[in-house]
Order: C-alpha cells, then sequence, then structure tokens
C-alpha cells in the first residue's frame, strides 16, 4: 500500500469544517460536510460547478483563468450555492494526490427565489431545465436545429469518454457525430436513420 494515499474519513473531516467539499481529480463530489448535505438532494458523482458558484476571485482571476482548475488553489473563496435558498459558504481549497478538500464555514443564507416576469420567465426555467438534466441519472444530449449542443451533462461525457466539461460543450458542432458514433450502439443505422427523421419532420413523435 502507498502509504502517502491521504484517505478522508467523513467524521474526521466534520471536525475540521462542517461545510467541507471533498472532490475527485474530475471535480465531482465524493463528500459533503454535514452542514451542507441538507442542502442537496443527490450528494455524490455531481460536478462541483453544478452545486456551488464561486463568487470571488471572478472567472477572470490569474489563477483561475490560466489553469484548467475551476478553482484556485490555497486561496479564500466565496461559494454561492447554486439552490433556491442561497448559502454563502467561505474556505479554501487544498489538493491531496488526487483529490480535492474545501474547508470552509457557512456565512448566510438567504431565499433567493425570483418572481417570474415575462422578462425573466425564460431563463429561470432554462435553468430549472438544466440543473435536472444535471441531475438525472441518465446521459442527455441536447441539440439546437443547427445540431450544436445547447446542453449535456457529466453522465454523458462518462459513457462517451468526452474528457472535456459539460460546460464545455456548449456551441459544439454535432452534425456528424451521429454517424460517427453510431458503433456504439446496437442498431447503428437505425439510430442514424431516426435522428434524421426527426431533422426532417421538426418532431420526435411519429
Amino acid at each position: 500500500m502507498n502509504s502517502s494515499v491521504i484517505r478522508f474519513d467523513s467524521s474526521q473531516l466534520n471536525l475540521l469544517s462542517s461545510a467541507y467539499i471533498l472532490l475527485d481529480s474530475k471535480y465531482r463530489i465524493l463528500a459533503l460536510g454535514s452542514d451542507l448535505q441538507s442542502l442537496f438532494s443527490n450528494k455524490k458523482s455531481v460536478h462541483f460547478s453544478d452545486y456551488f458558484s464561486i463568487n470571488e476571485p471572478t472567472a477572470v482571476h490569474p489563477n483561475i483563468s490560466e489553469t484548467n482548475l475551476p478553482f484556485p488553489l490555497q486561496e479564500e473563496l466565496t461559494l454561492l450555492t447554486n439552490t433556491d435558498s442561497q448559502t454563502v459558504v467561505k474556505g479554501k481549497f487544498i489538493k491531496t494526490n488526487q483529490q480535492y478538500l474545501f474547508l470552509g464555514n457557512i456565512v448566510t443564507t438567504k431565499s433567493i427565489v425570483p418572481f417570474a416576469t415575462p422578462d425573466n420567465a425564460f431563463t429561470i426555467v432554462s435553468k430549472r431545465l438544466e440543473n435536472v438534466i444535471q441531475h438525472i441519472q441518465s446521459g442527455i444530449l441536447v441539440e439546437d436545429e443547427f445540431r450544436k449542443i445547447v446542453l449535456t451533462n457529466q453522465l454523458f461525457c462518462d459513457l462517451f469518454s468526452i474528457q472535456a466539461l459539460p460546460e464545455q460543450l456548449k456551441g459544439f458542432d454535432c452534425s456528424q457525430s451521429a454517424e460517427t458514433n453510431k458503433i456504439f450502439f446496437k442498431y447503428p443505422e437505425g439510430f442514424v436513420s431516426r435522428i434524421n427523421e426527426i431533422l426532417q419532420k421538426k418532431r420526435i413523435c411519429c
């Protein structure tokens, strides 16, 4: 056994911080502190960005923009939870082997359920739909009429061994993807012809 590998125990971590976040090498949540667990129904195998947004520093911060990390290490961060009752968490990320550990404290919680107006109703519905797709236990890919990716989830990326993050695939051209990936399906030609039929009729039902 490699003695340098650190194994984290949830009870030990809660003693350090009841608002900890433990991520794997792909930034997926392995465990949450006791103060954060009640905020989310599905606590594991979800990408960090599905549950949390970085409020400070901003995405243009050099420690974020010049690396592939979705957050800087060893630097004070302010995180916002992507929930109706928005929770503000402050702390720092550290890296140990192939895992990332955030140790922090909850600062405040406030309700941010927006009032739907004609101007923002579409945005509200879109964000709720995106949240559902990100947490559904199936691989999902949503394209627009021009065969560009509008939305996908981490499970879809895992199924097809796609190394990019779901948000990095937005706008990607999928016009040739059906032909390229048909070998993964039981009826390859039927898969391609069904997609062509949907595109031609502009509806999914027969």
